[in-house]
């Protein structure tokens, strides 16, 4: 049997029949030289090309994560994946943003209702103490956990007992440019509110963290609900173009003596990163969670994000859920001018918030949370005028007239 027919019938053992066809034969034809040679040819061109095909099809399930470019994702030519869980993190610290979770079962497991904190609530999540809140903050804050993440600037808005604000400082602690502050009104002298002052003690004091932010000045003492608060904080301490004399930047703290570093010095020094994500998670009052939409969404830098929690199931937030918060959702429609429709009806068109509807581009909102996402418009600093939302913003006919015309 020539050594073709010994190839195509398997030969000795398949590879050693194959390693023997390859092999140069004395005294094999001219024909069998060439197409011993022809088939090696088409071997070695089949054999390239399936490496180069399984090369780019692992280079695509690298540069891939779950559907999205590892840019979207935040990575670098490392490929890293992110492994941070806030779920797991929220866990650990003890917070409500993801306590829903864990109270939830014994909630309905209870008959009687004694173990829900809202038992009259017909959907089963509204029933039970706690949020669940995770899943957006995987998703919004995942990218920025990476060591090759882009710079943060982040700000919450109620620290109370620093459970949430070390949840997001575990989740952003792989990231070497992220910069986190907070404000708490707690902390501010103690004393009666008539007089400015705050009677119901330091819910701040009881977290580790606490001192070292105040010496840090991460953790700003004021009523967030205030413009003057807000404006001196921003230019101070987070943006940083004013400087100033004042040794304490946590007004009227009655822990001053802890900080005796002045806007200039320690962390501060530094150029700030840009400030990408706020977190309004304070007293939950329909007009202080519309001061936070206000204030902040032309400061976010380009692609930033505010979250607003707890806008429901509380009746304090309720007119930010039934009046603000569609009347932001017809502005990301809005295109100005006359409307013609049916029988040649023409409405004028207006912005319900002229102040930011150019500013957003999206809202996406889960349960009792909503995030207000910026366009790529840069950042602006607006006046105060436009800084603060006007009372007939929450008015029942200022709301119909806008909404309905």
């Amino acid at each position: 049997m020539s050594n073709i027919d010994n190839y195509s019938k398997g030969g000795s053992g398949g590879s050693l029949g194959l390693l023997s066809f390859l092999s140069n034969k004395k005294g094999e034809s001219y024909k069998a030289k060439y197409y011993r040679f022809g088939v090696i040819i088409t071997i070695s061109i089949v054999f390239l090309v399936s490496v180069i095909v399984f090369n780019n099809d692992n280079n695509d399930k690298d540069n891939n994560y779950n559907g999205y470019s590892n840019h979207e994702k935040g990575g670098d030519e490392k490929n890293e994946v992110i492994t941070k869980d806030f779920k797991v993190i929220a866990t650990q610290t003890g917070t409500d943003k993801v306590a829903g979770y864990m109270y939830l079962p014994k909630c309905l497991a209870d008959k009687t209702g004694n173990s829900c904190t809202r038992p009259n609530c017909i959907r089963e999540e509204c029933k039970t103490w706690g949020h669940f809140y995770d899943t957006i903050y995987n998703q919004y804050l995942g990218k920025y956990s990476l060591p090759s993440s882009p710079p943060i600037q982040l700000l919450e808005i109620g620290y109370f007992n620093g459970k949430g604000f070390e949840a997001y400082t575990k989740m952003l602690d792989r990231n070497p440019k992220h910069e986190l502050h907070s404000m708490e009104i707690s902390c501010i002298e103690h004393g009666p509110r008539s007089e400015g002052k705050w009677p119901w003690g330091n819910f701040a004091e009881v977290h580790q963290m606490y001192p070292q932010l105040l010496k840090k000045e991460r953790l700003h003492c004021g009523d967030a609900s205030q413009y003057s608060f807000l404006k001196s904080i921003w230019d101070t301490k987070m943006k940083r173009t004013t400087t100033t004399n004042t040794k304490n930047s946590n007004t009227n703290n009655s822990n001053s003596a802890t900080s005796t570093t002045t806007a200039t010095t320690n962390s501060q020094s530094s150029s700030p990163p840009p400030l990408m994500v706020v977190i309004d998670d304070g007293a939950h009052l329909t007009d202080q969670m519309t001061t936070s939409l206000f204030f902040w969404i032309p400061r976010l830098e380009p692609g930033g994000i505010l979250i607003m929690e707890d806008i429901q199931p509380i009746v304090e937030a309720n007119k930010f859920r039934t009046h603000v918060l569609p009347q932001v959702m017809k502005d990301i429609h809005w295109c100005g001018g006359e409307i013609t429709g049916s029988m040649n009806k023409e409405i004028h068109d207006e912005p319900c918030f002229p102040q930011i509807q150019s500013f957003i581009a999206s809202i996406h909102c889960e349960m009792h949370i909503c995030v207000f996402i910026r366009n790529n418009k840069p950042s602006y600093e607006a006046s105060e005028e436009d800084s603060i939302a006007t009372i007939n913003a929450f008015s029942d006919d200022t709301v119909k007239q806008c909404l309905f015309g």
